[in-house]
């Protein structure tokens, strides 16, 4: 499948995969979380949070091999995998994600989102 295809969509956070480190007293704040990601290469999350960077931005595909980018407005660079299955899931994950500036001692570091639509 195409990485672009596959990337495209609306996603929850997934409470469960994604260690909250100081954050985990307030998962009930966190749970309603969608990032979406668009055709015209831009993101979006539906609120801001303190364990990423900002709330939307573009996003570009890596190549064979590599990881795809999330760009925040505020030209803060993380990775983030494909989409990959897990018992029934498609997952997509941030890796070593970019804390809010104001947060710089976050320890959210994996933030997995499952796909819903």
């Amino acid at each position: 499948m195409d990485k672009k295809q596959s990337i495209i969509g609306e996603y929850k956070l997934d409470i469960y995969r994604t260690e909250f480190g100081i954050y985990k007293d307030s998962i009930d704040k966190y749970k309603h979380l969608r990032l979406t990601f668009d055709k015209d290469m831009t993101f979006s999350l539906n609120f801001p949070v303190p364990f990423m960077a900002a709330s939307h931005g573009i996003w570009k595909v890596g190549g064979m091999d590599e990881w795809c980018k999330l760009i925040y407005s505020n030209n803060i660079v993380d990775q983030f995998g494909t989409p990959y299955y897990d018992k029934g899931d498609s997952i997509l994950y941030i890796n070593s994600a970019t804390p809010h500036y104001s947060q710089r001692n976050s320890d959210v570091y994996k933030i997995f989102f499952v796909k819903i639509k």
